[in-house]
């Protein structure tokens, strides 16, 4: 019994003297972690944002191997978002916005950093801040792409990023503002053939769907009422425009984040001008859709 006693107190002062070993504060929150895959499936290349020890930065690979490769190098823990990655149809391109659209300053800096969107052409790694904005969409022929630039709708041609889709160049022409809205603009969506621009324009208790022809600078409104429309999508062909439909506001009602709603998918065909529900929910009060992603309605 003497000896047990022993042999216990022996290994519980081993036990106390042992180091321990565990997490430690500093290693979780410096763990990093990756957001905001995008692929673009012409060149086989996919990009992300890694977060490690509070700093943001863009990383890429390409198949078949994909090797990892950091393509910004951002240290400071400054708070500031990395978003926003598109890829330009051949996969040469690679835009971003950095900085907050709220405005928010976490670091509390003097000067707050404006939301501002860059381009990294992938071949020779360099990257140039394009514009003040946020929301950059390219149109599927390559020649031109469009923002938001304080809410106002913001068109440059691939000639004002780069020269021949290789060389970097300076944006000194300026960008050409498309129209002033009356409400705040989202959802910008180009039409298969580049020629035009769908977006979703919120009003307050209404939004509209609006789209703007590039080819005689006219804009057109799909439908418009006193609904809540948005999140455009094009029909391959280019003749129709789904989108998202809900009931519009009374005077004075709030939007709820807590109750559900009864969300329609409507089509409209261009060239008479008629929408049509085709799709709605059978339940009596809608169902939950305070989230959606990116692109949420896609033709097949």
């Amino acid at each position: 019994m003497k000896n047990f006693l022993i042999q216990s107190l022996v290994l519980l002062i081993l036990c106390a003297a042992a180091p321990v070993r565990g997490f430690e504060l500093g290693s979780i929150l410096n763990a990093p972690n990756a957001s905001g895959l995008v692929s673009s499936g012409a060149s086989g290349r996919i990009a992300w944002v890694s977060y490690e020890a509070g700093a943001r930065n863009i990383w890429t690979a390409s198949a078949p191997a994909f090797s990892p490769v950091q393509l910004t190098h951002f240290e400071a823990d400054d708070g500031q978002a990395i978003a926003g990655l598109t890829f330009s149809p051949d996969g040469s391109l690679l835009f971003y916005e950095y900085g907050n659209q709220d405005g928010a300053n976490p670091a509390s800096v003097p000067i707050p950093l404006e939301q501002t969107i860059h381009v990294i052409n992938l071949q020779s790694g360099a990257s140039t801040a394009l514009a003040p904005g946020h929301g950059v969409r390219i149109a599927p022929d390559g020649t031109r792409l469009v923002y938001l630039r304080d809410n106002v709708p913001m068109l440059a041609s691939s000639g004002q990023v780069r020269d021949g889709f290789g060389v970097e160049t300076a944006a000194d022409e300026p960008h050409q503002a498309l129209y002033k809205p009356k409400g705040s603009i989202s959802h910008l969506s180009w039409s298969p053939d580049s020629k035009r621009i769908a977006f979703s324009e919120d009003r307050g208790n209404h939004s509209f769907i609006g789209v703007y022809d590039l080819t005689n600078d006219s804009l057109s409104w799909i439908a418009p009422g006193v609904d809540l429309d948005s999140h455009p999508a094009w029909s391959p062909d280019g003749e129709r425009i789904a989108f998202f439909r809900t009931p519009g506001l009374r005077k004075d009602e709030t939007r709820s984040v807590v109750e559900s709603r009864k969300v329609a998918i409507w089509v409209a065909d261009l060239a008479s001008r008629v929408a049509a529900p085709v799709w709605e929910p059978d339940v009596e009060n809608g169902f939950f859709d305070q989230d959606f992603p990116a692109a949420p309605l896609r033709w097949s």
